[in-house]
This record gives structure tokens, C-alpha cells and sequence, in this order.
């Protein structure tokens, strides 16, 4: 393969083909400035807010490689910052490379200095056979003894931000690390130092196909190659459908398909593509995310696609891009581009704020309004933030002869073809209207293609030349294209249709019959309670009312809503009775934002999947004197909130939980911890009910060992309650204790952990006298 000036692989040759094609080549991030209104301002937030959080929170993992260099004097045993987050140096290096990518949209010298300084700790830590892992050097565990987990993953990371630096900046300190790693590991794998030949959490297949990119070195591409063989064949891997954890599996096949592409490789090609077409048509939710099962953060039976249980971790819904968006290169076709599309602007959007205070792991459907942005770092945020600042990459992509429009924003692109620089400008207010005006400029007239996109939600379109209508249609593989001798001046007008759409489940989606989720454009809405009477879940939009769009610029930076005439009913609790009158309903206008923009404002419950009629709303729970107690605990868990035990909701078992109904105690393991109620009165109790999370078949939650209940005495001591049936643990269902009645103002559970598993709770129940 021939070397390019910015010192990556150039086209493959004849024989390297797919199916006689040549694969499209991207348009990089740093070659398409974004100028709009509604990505620029993304932009600005998660440079001047995001990344500089990013670099203050990351700061204490860098102080384990500064251990491991030598920077840093410790008195007695060092206490490494990581605990037991093994995959925390991906948070090191993702970092990197979005201060990286942070300098290609705005220079910054001092940004600039620390990306230096924290290249040479990570330099200076690295090991004399060019491992590098701080997690296992500060505690001299064996190398590659974490092989089933993070220790390739984290490395791969290395290796994307390490390329992606030199490319941006010609230095070569941090490529240097990488190509050690990867030459140790090609020489540690190959030589069968290592008895498994398999990442354990995919990622270093995409990298490895990455650093062969800006190095040409073929045995980096063979190393992916063989991790990807060993695992289709060694390991059985399923190779005709989405299964297990979404964010090994999309990171895994979109390796695949780098390989595929690098090697012309149609059978791999072939099975990526099956693989993302059983996703992406039976276990996608609608706003892009993939990931039914919370337990194991993966995907479940085909159309299992409950809004209530939804993982949608933001890592999957990014793996579905790159999938997508890998699948469009090899084998251009708008439908990975809508799916990348639909992703991108809502379960990728969606876990970033407007404030920049945090993001979201899970970017689920479906909230009561307790679980908000966490700004704790883990995997999540500092993947979001690089992906972010590196988002104008995935809008444009380049053959020999044919520029590809794929995603629109207001931009300036300069784009290599046929030997000269091209500059091509989209002007547009897209996502919230649907004209997009592309304006061309070169150095001299030039004959290719411009190949522009008609999403799949745009039931109509016109496009017109100079101002002239022009009569092209779309090709098969859904793209107009204009093929002309093209000078500077040209302009192009694209006209899609967007309007506000109901849209409805398949049948075999159990969960939300007789409900619609409104779509305009590639936006999804949800209704928030702020919006709606500071309720949600008793509504019911109509069939027949009219939906009314409205662009409110104060409103969340600027968007616009979908109003309604709706209905609401008040239901009460059904007590030993089959049948009774119906309940009466009320009007009340009923209002959708966007579905990027939720949890920006006071919490409060949040759908996506609305009811056509209040049938179907939802029921109230039965209160227990555990409601409105105010909650504390010794510890509390990423990605859980504690208010969810006592809301009167729970899963009908633990194999069907999501992470918005769970509490659980953070990365404590063998100990004894606690959760303790506070009623605003004293109260007569005599009995409490606990529903413990139990993932013994799957995860690292487990019932406890044992468990106690106590209670505030008049002098505020703790006490333990008298319980001559003394305490049962139920892996299914409520564990209940009855008890001598109290009179107390608190109660609290107290847990010993199982040695090595985590502890949580879906919900107490707590019964009066």
C-alpha cells in the first residue's frame, strides 16, 4: 500500500478490492470545521467545559504512571488511585487524545504543554519490553493475567489517540509508546508467551488496524486479523446476530469490518454486515442505544426492547456508530448512515449535557426523575467527550472520482480529490429545518460526483443546480448523485421534507402497545413532567390531535417543541375489585422537546413512548410508610441513584432490571454497609421488606450474606429490632422481617456483603401498625 503525505495508507491497490470496489476514504475531523448553530455551540461546551473536566478528574490516574516514573516520592507502600479499576487507563488515554483533539479546533499552548507533559509520565512508566498497564505494575500482578478484560482494551485506546496525535501534530513521542505496545504484544501473542489469543473486551482491533494506518506496519493488521479469527473460531462468537455485552460485541465487529476493509476481506465483511442488520432491525431501541439487559449491559431475545429496562450505555450506542459508519465505507448505502444518524443525534447526544455538569452512562427511555449526568469519570465520559470533538468526521467521505454527503451541518470542508484541494460549504439550520445549500470552491473546474444523502425519514425531496431543478434521482444505494464539471460558484440546494411523525413499535415489542414516540427529522422527542403538570405517566396523546411545531430560541439553547391537545387521567388504586366504572379524563396540552435535551432542567419523570389513551397510562403503586423518607447510605454506586428504593417500583424479577430501579453500594465487596430511612414523624412499624438486587447467575451484585434492621431509639441511638422469626434472604423477591412493633423516627438496613460481590437494592417496603 503507498504512503500519504499526512502519513497514513493510501487507496488500496487492484487486488486489494472489496467485490471490485474501492472502499471510501474518510474526510478527517480536522479537515471539516463546523459553523452552525446547533453542533458549533456542542463544539465550544465540550472544549471549554468537558475537557477541561476531563483533565481534572483524570489527573489522579496520572498520578500512578508519575508513581511508575519515578515522579512522585511515596513513604511505605504506594496506594494506587486506580483501586480496582483495571480499565482505568483507557480514561488516561482517551483523554489524550481529546486534548488532542481539543488542539485541532483551537490551538492552545498550554493545553498543548500538559498533552506533552502527560505523554512523557505515560513514556517514562512504560516497561523496558514496552508494557504498559498501571493497574498491574503499581501491584506487580502478572502481565496479561487480566486477558478475559481490559488489559488489550485499554491498550488499544493507547494506540487510537497515539495515531490520532501524530496525525494531527507530526510528533511522535506518544507513537512511539504505542508501537512498543503494540510490538510487544505482536511478539507476546505470536510467540505464544500468552496461551489465549483473544481480547477479552474487544477495541484493540480497531486500533491495531488504526496504527497500521499511520504506520504501514503490516504486522499490526495481522495482529487484528488474528484476534479476530481466534475469536470467530476458538470461541464460537455468533456470527449471525447481536449477542452479549453491546459494547465488546459493536467494538468487536467494527474491528472486523476494519480488518475487512484493510484486507478485502468479503466474508468478514459479509458477517459484520449480517451481524449489524440483526441489531439494528431487532434489537435496537429507537433512539439508536443497544443493550437490553442491564445484568449484563447486553443485548436479549430479538424486539426485548422495554423503554423501563433499557441500558443503552452510551459506549454501545458510539459502537453502533462505528459500526455503521465502517459498514458505509466499505459498502457506501444511506441505511448505515440513517442508523448512524438516528444513533448519533440522540443516545450519543443524549448523554451530554448544556450545562457540561456530567453525562449520562446509560441513555435510557424511560426516568422517574431519579437518575441524572453523573460528572464522575468512568469509561463513558472521556469516550463521549474525544468522539465529540472529533464528530465532523463521520459527515463526509471521499472516492477516487465522488465526494459522499452523509450527515449536514453548517461547515467548511476541505477535501483531497483528483490532485487538488476542494472546499465545500453546507449552509443550513439543519437539524431544525430541512433546507441544506452546498456552496463549491477549487482551483480549477474538475468533473467528479457529489453524491448527497437522502435520509430514510424524508419521504420527499428536490434538489436543485445554479438554481436550476435538477430531475436526479436516487441511486439503489439511496444517494443522488450529481456527476458534472464542477468550478468555483457552484451551488446546490437540497430540499428534504421534515415533518413530525408518529412513530410505532412492532408488534412483537411487548412493551409498548397502543403507544407512539413522535420523530421530526433525525430528532427523537420526549415528554418531560416540567412540560406536562409535573406528570407524565397518566397521559395519553390522541391518534387524531394535531401536532404543532414551534422553535422556542430560549428554550434549552434553542429547539424546537411539538405541542398537542392530550388527555389525563387520575387513577386510583385498584383494592379487590375486577371491574369499575371508568375514570373520567381532563384535556391539557400536552408538550415534546427533543430528546438530546432531557434532565436539563428541575428533575421529574420523563417518557419517550407515549399512550394513544389513558387505558394504558399507568397505574399508581401502593404506598408504604417508606415513601417520602429521606434516604442515606454509606456508599453509593456509578450510574445508581438511592432515591429509587423507595418510589413503590421494582422489576417482576432480578433478571428483568434496569439500572434506573436499582441502588447499589459503590465497588464495596466483603463488607458491612448500610441504608438508613428517615420519616419526617415518628412511626409505628412492625415489619420491613427488602427486594435485593441478586446477579448470581451473571454479575458482581449479589444478595448479602446476612442482614439486619435497626432502629433510632428516643435517646438517637441505633438499635437493632426484635425479630423472633429471625431474617430469610430471597434471591427472587421481597425479603420480609417481622418484627416487635417501634416507635422511631428512622430505620436502617445493614448488609454484609459477600466476599468479592457488590450489594444492592431495587426497593423497602416498610409496614405500619
Amino acid at each position: 500500500m503507498t504512503r500519504t503525505a499526512k502519513g497514513e495508507v493510501g487507496p488500496l491497490t487492484d487486488d486489494q478490492q472489496i467485490d471490485g470496489r474501492q472502499p471510501l476514504r474518510p474526510v478527517r475531523f480536522e479537515d471539516v470545521r463546523l459553523t452552525d448553530n446547533f453542533w458549533a455551540p456542542w463544539l465550544k461546551r465540550v472544549r471549554e467545559v468537558y475537557l477541561p473536566h476531563l483533565l481534572e478528574t483524570s489527573q489522579p490516574l496520572i498520578g500512578d504512571f508519575e508513581y511508575l516514573a519515578g515522579m512522585r516520592e511515596v513513604e511505605g507502600k504506594y496506594t494506587p488511585s486506580t483501586d480496582q479499576h483495571c480499565w482505568s487507563d483507557m480514561f488516561v488515554h482517551n483523554t489524550l487524545e481529546a486534548m488532542a483533539a481539543g488542539l485541532a479546533l483551537a490551538p492552545d499552548a498550554e493545553l498543548e504543554a500538559e498533552l506533552d507533559r502527560r505523554i512523557d509520565v505515560v513514556a517514562k512508566a512504560q516497561e523496558s519490553d514496552g508494557y504498559l498497564q498501571s493497574c498491574h505494575q503499581v501491584r506487580a500482578t502478572p502481565h496479561w493475567s487480566d486477558i478475559d478484560n481490559h488489559e488489550l482494551f485499554a491498550a488499544g485506546h493507547l494506540m487510537e489517540a497515539a495515531a490520532t496525535y501524530y496525525r494531527l501534530s507530526g510528533k511522535h513521542a506518544l507513537l512511539d509508546v504505542a508501537r512498543r505496545v503494540a510490538d510487544h504484544i505482536v511478539d507476546v501473542f505470536r510467540s505464544g508467551k500468552v496461551p489465549f489469543d483473544r481480547a477479552g473486551h474487544p477495541g484493540v482491533e480497531m486500533a491495531l488496524a488504526k496504527l497500521y494506518d499511520v504506520t504501514g506496519e503490516s504486522a499490526y493488521l495481522e495482529r487484528a486479523r488474528a484476534l479476530v479469527e481466534y475469536a470467530r473460531h476458538a470461541e464460537h462468537i455468533d456470527e449471525a446476530q447481536g449477542h452479549g455485552h453491546a459494547v465488546r460485541a459493536t467494538n468487536f465487529f467494527a474491528g472486523m469490518i476494519d480488518v475487512a476493509i484493510r484486507t478485502a476481506d468479503e466474508e468478514l465483511l459479509a458477517t459484520g454486515d449480517r451481524v449489524w442488520r440483526d441489531m439494528v432491525n431487532r434489537k435496537m431501541y429507537v433512539n439508536g442505544g443497544l443493550g437490553e439487559v442491564c445484568t449484563t449491559e447486553g443485548f436479549d431475545n430479538p424486539y426485548d426492547l422495554s423503554e423501563k429496562k433499557s441500558n443503552c450505555e452510551m459506549c454501545a450506542t458510539l459502537g453502533n456508530i462505528f459500526m455503521s459508519y465502517r459498514l458505509l465505507l466499505a459498502q457506501p448505502d444511506t441505511r448505515y448512515a440513517d442508523i448512524m444518524e438516528q444513533a448519533l443525534y440522540n443516545g450519543f447526544l443524549g448523554s451530554g449535557g448544556l450545562v457540561g455538569d456530567g453525562t449520562f452512562y446509560s441513555v435510557a427511555l424511560f426516568s422517574r426523575g431519579h437518575t441524572h449526568r453523573d460528572p464522575r469519570i468512568w469509561c463513558c465520559p472521556p469516550n463521549w467527550v474525544r468522539c465529540m470533538l472529533e464528530v465532523s468526521e463521520w459527515m463526509y467521505a471521499v472516492s477516487d472520482d465522488a465526494i459522499y454527503v452523509n450527515l449536514f451541518a453548517g461547515s467548511t470542508a476541505r477535501i483531497e480529490l483528483s490532485g487538488q484541494e476542494i472546499e465545500l460549504t453546507q449552509v443550513t439550520d439543519y437539524p431544525w429545518e430541512s433546507h441544506v445549500r452546498f456552496e463549491i470552491k477549487l482551483p480549477q473546474p474538475t468533473e467528479f460526483a457529489l453524491m448527497l444523502r437522502v435520509p430514510g425519514w424524508s419521504k420527499t425531496f428536490t434538489i436543485a443546480v445554479n438554481g436550476e431543478p435538477s430531475n436526479a434521482s436516487q441511486e439503489p444505494d439511496g444517494y443522488v448523485m450529481l456527476r458534472r464539471q464542477w468550478q468555483t460558484g457552484d451551488a446546490v440546494d437540497l430540499d428534504l421534507s421534515m415533518a413530525t411523525e408518529r412513530l410505532e413499535a412492532n408488534p412483537q415489542i411487548k412493551t409498548s402497545p397502543g403507544c407512539v414516540a413522535l420523530q421530526r427529522g433525525p430528532l427523537l422527542y420526549c415528554f418531560e413532567a416540567i412540560d406536562n403538570g409535573g406528570k407524565v405517566t397518566d397521559l395519553a396523546l390522541p391518534r387524531d390531535a394535531e401536532l404543532k411545531e414551534s422553535f422556542e430560541k430560549d428554550l434549552l439553547g434553542g429547539v424546537v417543541t411539538v405541542t398537542a391537545a392530550g388527555r389525563r387521567r387520575a387513577p386510583t388504586l385498584w383494592r379487590d375489585e375486577l371491574y369499575r366504572p371508568a375514570e373520567p379524563e381532563t384535556e391539557t396540552l400536552l408538550k415534546a422537546i427533543p430528546f438530546y435535551a432531557k434532565d436539563n432542567r428541575e428533575a421529574g419523570e420523563m417518557l419517550v413512548w407515549m399512550p394513544e389513551t389513558t387505558l394504558v397510562a399507568e397505574d399508581p403503586v401502593e404506598p408504604t410508610a417508606a415513601m417520602g423518607a429521606a434516604l442515606t447510605a454509606s456508599a453509593a454506586g456509578e450510574g445508581s441513584s438511592i432515591e429509587v428504593v423507595n418510589d413503590g417500583l421494582f422489576p417482576s424479577s432480578p433478571a428483568r432490571w434496569s439500572r434506573m430501579t436499582w441502588f447499589n453500594w459503590a465497588h464495596r465487596t466483603g463488607t458491612e454497609e448500610w441504608l438508613c430511612l428517615t420519616f419526617e414523624k415518628a412511626l409505628a412499624v412492625f415489619a420491613l421488606e427488602v427486594y435485593w438486587v441478586d446477579q448470581s447467575y451473571s454479575g458482581t451484585v449479589w444478595a448479602p450474606d446476612s442482614w439486619r434492621v435497626e432502629y433510632l431509639d428516643a435517646k438517637e441511638n441505633w438499635r437493632p429490632v426484635v425479630s423472633p422469626s429471625g431474617y430469610t434472604t430471597d434471591a427472587v423477591w421481597f425479603s420480609r422481617v417481622n418484627f416487635e412493633p417501634v416507635t422511631t423516627t428512622a430505620l436502617r438496613v445493614v448488609a454484609q456483603l459477600k466476599e468479592g460481590k457488590e450489594g444492592g437494592i431495587y426497593e423497602i417496603r416498610v409496614l405500619e401498625t
